[in-house]
């Protein structure tokens, strides 16, 4: 659906001829929809009354819509540049025939999804707050999707401060708390684009997008804290640079398009391209599928001498190998562990950011990676040189970080791991909160197998959280009776009783065994 001085043809063309974001979408195998609103486009038939005059104002829209400032384009903005592009871009603009109704916008969208069924909204700029109404009056709004809105709506008596801006007051729309509710049972995701500053700006565009951009930060926020799914992706954070306000028609809209197909996919929403373009029942796990993978003595120690043994060398050999065949989407380590292997003991230096006041929110900086390397570290104690893991073993080689962080965190470790693009989450206060971590992980990163790698206190709290699927066991055929070596799980981290049943043992190259458990039903 598109926004403001928009039709559908936004959509349906790109300024240089380029396949537009419909063709991108059908080629996934998507029904796709394209929405003129009443009184735009090809529903240009109204009783309002309305008086069309000329206007000659693409300077302002160069600048609202942040291609540049007049008549220079922003530096690297993935836009084309030539003028024949640009004219053609100008040309799509349509003007507004209709009674300037949201509510009768709203109506229409929720009357078009009573005919074609179960389907994801995808809305831009001023077409988002019909499009989050609409997703209140119809049930069969299965997700939004909003590129850029123009604004939000939040609960009565939820309503933030107006925030003030060139381009005049934004304070968002009251609905009542049982329309708002609607929307927490919807997965949603925002994207915006680039050149949008943090603080205020004398430059039009910039200011515009400013508050919009912050306002949205507090109604994803809402929607979260009310128990919902709300995914805010700055793209500049996640590596993607150079887009303007039309992020579906920008050079790289393919790549726009492949970040669309990822959500819908995380979220279980591309059922709809698989069979009749209707989608079936969701998932609703919450959390990763979690294994437990380690090597172990035959009396259960997870370190120790045993490990510089032939057969304990072996023993880890065969680890590794059994890490890799598993192809889970990351692994979680302590912060003892990660230490040891990963950052092997370096420090954060945090002088630089001594006066960093940071929002307690998560920060998520990358969610397209191939793997992740998850590290449970409290406090904020580890010194990652970067937001990769580097390692010889391409099982872990690559890895984008996360931390798994509490409230007692200084906020000097979180500008650190900001300069150092690492993604990172709360997940309590003093202590980590496993189903917090585990739920925060599926949502956000699309986390959907997770080998959990030790040491014995981190085992020991996700044992003690019954948030263990699986045991992986490789098991050295060595005792050791040292009294040093850690437990598989720590006997202060994990309480009670877990019954788990034998699936499979696989005898492996250092003469012990792969067991493999699951948990007891």
């Amino acid at each position: 659906m598109h926004g403001y001085g928009q039709s559908s043809r936004c959509w349906a063309t790109t300024p240089d001829g380029r396949p537009d974001f419909r063709t991108l979408m059908l080629r996934k195998n998507y029904a796709t929809y394209l929405v003129d609103l009443p009184g735009r486009g090809n529903a240009g038939r109204t009783t309002a009354e309305q008086t069309v005059s000329p206007k000659a104002d693409e300077q302002l829209w160069f600048d609202i819509w942040r291609l540049g400032e007049w008549p220079n384009f922003n530096p690297g903005v993935q836009f084309p540049q030539d003028a024949e592009s640009l004219d053609q871009f100008f040309r799509q603009m349509t003007p507004d025939l209709s009674a300037h109704s949201t509510e009768a916008d709203a109506e229409a969208i929720a009357a078009l999804f009573r005919r074609i069924g179960r389907s994801v909204l995808v809305t831009h700029s001023a077409g988002g707050l019909p499009g989050w109404l609409a997703a209140t009056k119809s049930e069969n709004v299965r997700g939004v999707v909003a590129y850029e809105p123009g604004t939000y709506v939040f609960p009565e008596g939820e309503l933030p401060a107006p925030m003030p801006s060139l381009t005049g007051e934004l304070s968002g729309v009251a609905v009542p708390a049982e329309d708002f509710a609607k929307l927490t049972k919807i997965p949603i995701v925002l994207y915006f684009g680039d050149y949008i500053p943090e603080t205020v700006s004398e430059k039009l565009g910039d200011e515009n997008w400013r508050v919009r951009l912050q306002l949205g930060r507090k109604f994803v926020e809402a929607v979260n804290r009310h128990g919902g799914n709300a995914t805010l992706v700055e793209l500049p954070e996640i590596g993607v640079r150079g887009n303007t306000h039309f992020l579906m028609s920008d050079l790289n809209n393919a790549e726009i398009a492949d970040l669309l197909g990822d959500w819908l996919a995380r979220e279980n929403l591309d059922r709809a391209k698989k069979k009749n373009h209707r989608i079936q029942k969701m998932d609703t796990s919450k959390k990763p599928h979690v294994v437990c993978h380690m090597v172990v003595s035959l009396n259960g120690k997870i370190t120790g001498e045993y490990l510089d043994s032939d057969a304990g060398t072996r023993a880890a050999d065969d680890y590794y190998r059994v890490h890799r065949e598993f192809r889970a989407d990351a692994f979680l380590c302590g912060r003892t562990t990660m230490e040891g292997s990963f950052t092997r003991g370096a420090k954060p230096d945090l002088a630089p950011f001594a006066d960093a006041k940071i929002p307690r929110e998560d920060f998520v900086a990358e969610t397209r990676a191939k793997f992740f390397a998850v590290a449970a570290d409290p406090r904020g104690k580890l010194g990652w040189s970067g937001p990769e893991i580097r390692d010889p073993d391409p099982g872990y080689d690559g890895a984008h970080v996360v931390e798994l962080l509490t409230e007692r965190v200084d906020d000097a470790y979180l500008a650190f791991l900001r300069s150092r693009g690492i993604s990172y989450v709360f997940c309590g206060k003093d202590e980590i909160d496993v189903p917090a971590a585990l739920e925060k992980l599926r949502r956000l990163f699309g986390i959907r197998k997770l080998l959990l790698e030790g040491g014995g206190i981190t085992d020991g709290h996700f044992a003690d959280a019954d948030a263990i699927d699986e045991l992986s066991l490789v098991v050295a055929p060595v005792f050791d009776g040292n009294a040093d070596g850690a437990d598989l799980f720590s006997p202060n981290a994990a309480r009670g009783l877990r019954e788990f049943v034998l699936e499979k043992s696989v005898p492996v190259s250092c003469g012990g065994a792969h067991l493999i458990f699951s948990k007891k039903r």
